[in-house]
């Protein structure tokens, strides 16, 4: 689990890592159709994923993080 930046810049309690990649994609301003072509996944697939329904192994949530552009800090 991870810690996200709410608007006002508080660090808001542990999020899933959906929830984190999810957020990810929105603030990339890209939908699932989008991310899903960044990532060769389905639409269907990112959006399970993002509702917590796919699995999310630790090498897969890197290559969320990574595909976004972002950091581990």
């Amino acid at each position: 689990m991870q810690q996200i930046e709410n608007q006002n810049g508080n660090i808001s309690g542990p999020i899933s890592d959906a929830v984190a990649i999810k957020k990810m994609r929105l603030l990339r301003k890209m939908n699932r159709k989008e991310a899903a072509l960044v990532f060769s996944y389905s639409r269907s697939s990112i959006e399970k994923v993002e509702n917590g329904r796919g699995k999310l192994t630790p090498d897969r949530v890197r290559r969320f993080v990574e595909g976004y552009g972002f950091t581990w800090n």
